[in-house]
Formats: C-alpha cells, sequence, structure tokens
C-alpha cells in the first residue's frame, strides 16, 4: 500500500481515480488544493487551501484525509505557521520538510525521521522525506529526480542504511508524471528540462525493483507500526489516538 498525495482540483476533476485509489486500501492525503507553494499564501489563504483540499478527497473516497504534503516541500523554516493551521484543520501528520540544502526548499537542520511537534494548537507528527548521511551531509536519495538521477545500487544501499543501520522507515516519493517517458514538455530552461527528463524511461523499472526488495506501506500504516515498537518508548497518548483514528 501507499499514500496518494492528491492535490485537490485534480481529485475533482477525476473523481473515478481517486475512488479506485482509495477503494484499493490506498491512503489519500492532501497536496493543496491549486499546488501553490505555502510561500506564496498567507495564513489565511493555506487554510482556506488544504481545507478545500480536505473536504474534496474525504466526500469522494469516503474517507478521513490526516496527512498533508507542501507542493515543493515548501515547509521550511519561515513557514512553519502552516503546522498550527493543519493542526486546527484536523490533520494528524506533515510530510513536506525535507531536511537538505536547495535553494527552493529544505531545511538541513531538521530531524531526519519521523517525530512529534508540540505546538501552541496541538501536536503534529512530522514525517520528512529520507536523507542517508555521508560525510556529515544529508545526501537525497528517494524522491522525484533524485530516485531518477542516482543508480539504483546506491537507492538500495541507502534504504538499507536507514531500514538496517539507524533502524527507522524511509519514505518513497515520485510523480505520476515520472512514469511517463512521453508527458507533454513545458517550456523550460535546458537545465530544468534535463532535471525533468533524466532516466524517466528507468522509473517504473526502479520502482519494480524496490517493491521486490522492500516491504511497504501507507505511511499512516509505517506510523502506527513505528510509534508502538519504539524499545524502550511507552506508546504516546497522540500515537495512540492517531491508531485508533486509522480507516481500512
Amino acid at each position: 500500500r501507499a499514500t496518494f498525495f492528491t492535490v485537490g482540483w485534480l481529485a475533482e476533476h477525476y473523481p473515478n481515480l481517486v475512488r479506485e485509489v482509495a477503494d484499493a486500501g490506498h491512503e489519500m492525503a492532501c497536496h493543496s488544493y491549486w499546488h501553490r507553494r505555502v510561500s506564496e499564501l498567507t495564513p489565511s489563504e493555506f487554510r482556506e487551501d488544504i481545507h478545500r483540499n480536505k473536504v474534496v478527497l474525504e466526500d469522494i473516497s469516503g474517507k478521513a484525509v490526516t496527512a498533508f504534503r507542501a507542493p515543493t516541500y515548501s515547509i521550511v523554516k519561515s513557514s512553519e505557521w502552516a503546522w498550527d493551521i493543519l493542526i486546527e484543520e484536523g490533520f494528524k501528520v506533515d510530510s513536506s520538510v525535507f531536511p537538505i540544502h536547495h535553494k527552493r526548499y529544505g531545511n538541513p537542520n531538521s530531524e531526519r525521521f519521523p517525530h512529534e511537534i508540540q505546538r501552541e494548537t496541538g501536536t503534529l507528527i512530522v514525517f520528512p522525506l529520507s536523507t542517508v548521511r555521508i560525510a556529515g551531509n544529508n545526501i537525497p536519495i528517494v524522491a522525484g529526480g533524485y530516485l531518477r538521477f542516482f543508480p539504483y545500487s546506491f537507492t538500495k544501499f541507502g534504504i538499507n542504511k536507514i531500514n538496517q543501520a539507524e533502524k527507522q522507515p524511509a519514505v518513497i516519493a515520485f510523480h505520476p508524471w515520472e512514469l511517463d517517458p512521453f508527458h507533454p514538455m513545458p517550456k523550460v530552461s535546458a537545465l530544468k528540462r534535463f532535471r525533468h527528463k533524466v532516466n524517466i524511461e528507468k522509473t517504473e523499472q526502479k520502482l519494480r525493483q524496490l517493491l521486490n526488495d522492500f516491504k511497504f506501506d501507507s505511511m499512516q500504516g509505517v506510523l502506527n507500526q513505528y510509534f508502538t515498537r519504539l524499545e524502550g518508548v511507552k506508546e504516546s497518548e497522540f500515537a495512540h489516538d492517531f491508531a485508533l483514528s486509522r480507516q481500512s
């Protein structure tokens, strides 16, 4: 199973696809309504956007939607106010943090693994995008272009290090268009075109290899297990509530 972070207006245009994904047992999650970066929105605009996204997905799927990922991983240090609004709107998980250096997103000082944060409005689980620690740096390995760019042997090495040496879950992230080498290409610079198309013809093969080599679950399923098996740590009240909220 997987978690499908879904843009609201796309869900409205393709409701049957959303139902098919949800009925197959996958987790539906929010990816904003209009796919605008958090930094482009005021707090009130952000609230309206995620509320609309959540309502659309819940109405179509018939299931509770409690996880969010910002477009372009755009919850960074300057936009952490978004977490307060997510909590107020009923979200339990945010997967918008990428602990790397990047000119458009990222916070290399962020924690690398799932953790709870306490805000004035309540508690939220933050599930960062996965990185592997090499020579004191966080190296992204399994999200979008990074998944396509690096050879599969390096991806497998990174996930094994996270799973086995660090005893942590890893997040694999990609866009549907990355499975289609022949999708229309927007008019962009040569560099952006390279980033967009590099190794795209190998995405499906890599995903099949990942599915063969590792065990996967939805983000909600992984977190339910994660917070109940931490050695020597009693399950928190929040993690217990989160587990109870799981819907089949």
